[in-house]
């Protein structure tokens, strides 16, 4: 087991299982989820486990949590090794944290857990954190970044908060996807509600994600595929081709879709990743 590498005055980490649970509606043929912990003394990293096969890590997107994707990561255990940590409340129990904070943890965790040939998913806020950790994590050979931030954003942030809460979600309700719909709102309600108690924090880290560059100085030496909805609300086709261009080795592929398109077409979302890395 390794010493902490990246969250200041850590001990060794330790991880346990706290429960196994089917997946809702899981049918014979869905992998078990299984729910664990990985502590240091400054961190809880609860994440969710299911699959075998190559390492697939899943990063989540603001305001919401791991079993938000409970549908995509059934799919994609299928073929990969699931792991899906829930990042808000995980450092010090803070609502959001910088995004240097949780490359160091996870860092920790996956130097801790030995994992190797790595693939990261980022979506949206968790997309950022993914640039920055594969840049510093050699053992990440994919990167697949979907609706990722990582550009300073031209929109100010009543724009911003304008297109993630009124245009995406009446965008969503002209397709119809009520069910899922509901499930984001309410995941967001719950991780949101504890953090209104420390909201000018919150702004400020959301203002920095938001307006820095957070594309790293270094080359990447992983393989990236960004996947991006053709009608993301948030950042639009313009903002992935300008991101596409800043890294190397890198390819753009537009699917039918919004900014959630890998929540709201996970059959899709799933087939296509498994036919690049499988």
């Amino acid at each position: 087991m390794v010493k902490s590498q990246g969250v200041s005055g850590c001990s060794s980490p330790v991880e346990r299982s706290y429960g196994v649970r089917e997946a809702k509606g899981a049918t014979p043929f869905t992998p078990t989820i299984k729910y664990k912990k990985f502590e240091t003394d400054k961190a809880r990293l609860n994440y969710v486990e299911a699959g075998s096969g190559r390492f697939l890590l899943l990063l989540h997107g603001i305001g919401v949590k791991s079993t938000t994707y409970r549908k995509l990561i059934s799919i994609l255990a299928q073929n990969f090794r699931v792991i899906a940590p829930n990042l808000h409340f995980s450092i010090n129990n803070e609502p959001v944290s910088e995004t240097k904070t949780y490359v160091n943890l996870l860092t920790n965790f996956i130097d801790d857990r030995k994992l190797k040939n790595i693939i990261v998913l980022g979506h949206s806020f968790g997309g950022g954190i993914a640039l920055n950790l594969a840049q510093k994590n050699k053992n990440i050979t994919n990167l697949i970044l979907c609706g990722s931030t990582g550009l300073a954003s031209p929109d100010s942030m009543r724009k911003l908060m304008y297109k993630f809460f009124i245009l995406k979600t009446w965008n969503s309700i002209k397709e119809g996807k009520f069910s899922i719909m509901t499930r984001i709102a309410a995941d967001f309600c719950l991780v949101c509600a504890p953090a209104l108690f420390k909201f000018g924090k919150v702004r400020r880290i959301i203002n920095k994600i938001n307006y820095t560059d957070q594309v790293p100085k270094g080359d990447i030496e992983a393989e990236v595929l960004l996947i991006w909805g053709d009608k993301d609300e948030l950042y639009s086709p313009e903002y992935a081709r300008k991101l596409q261009k800043r890294l190397h080795n890198s390819k753009l592929i537009f699917i039918p879709g919004n900014h959630d398109v890998l929540l709201y077409e996970a059959e899709k979302f799933g087939k296509l990743m498994t036919d690049n890395f499988n």
